[in-house]
């Protein structure tokens, strides 16, 4: 029985550990798009740009649960 939730912890601390590095590389890319616009002088609200806002946003949400489902798993 310990076994197996320290193998479920695992695999949320894995998952979460996934999702923010991709939270990071995506942020990143954010960051370089809104750069590259405000160095060309266009505005920051293009598609693209919203797109990629958005996808950093989803990846958060998913990281906030994640974190949320550890902390109630940790504290059964």
């Amino acid at each position: 029985m310990k076994e197996k939730e320290d193998n479920k912890k695992s695999e949320m601390l894995r998952e979460l550990d996934d999702k923010m590095r991709e939270f990071a590389k995506e942020r990143e890319k954010l960051n370089q798009m809104s750069s590259e616009r405000i160095a060309l002088g266009r505005p920051l609200t293009d598609g693209e740009l919203l797109k990629q806002n958005e996808t950093c946003g989803e990846i958060g949400i998913t990281i906030t649960r994640l974190q949320a489902l550890l902390d109630e798993y940790e504290g059964d």
